[in-house]
């Protein structure tokens, strides 16, 4: 079985399947259980989706990154996965 790789940047997800043969693109506002794959009526969002997950894959650190709350890091803290 090939990997897979996806990426989100809402309302839009995007699959890329290994050797790039099949491509999913699901809305996951209009469609959260992801049922209605439609990469072939969305050329432009496929390919917007494409190049922000090649940047991705070529710059691991080039994606934004959320602030984790403060209750999560305390909540870390009691597991003692954080000093």
């Amino acid at each position: 079985m090939g990997s897979n790789l996806s990426i989100v940047d809402f309302p839009w997800k995007y699959i890329h399947h290994e050797g790039g043969l099949r491509h999913e693109l699901y809305s996951l506002r209009d469609d959260p259980g992801e049922l209605t794959n439609l990469v072939a009526s969305k050329d432009g969002v496929r390919e917007r989706m494409l190049a922000i997950l090649s940047r991705r894959i070529s710059d691991p650190g080039s994606g934004s990154h959320a602030p984790m709350p403060e209750e999560d890091i305390e909540r870390l803290r009691a597991l003692g996965y954080v000093d």
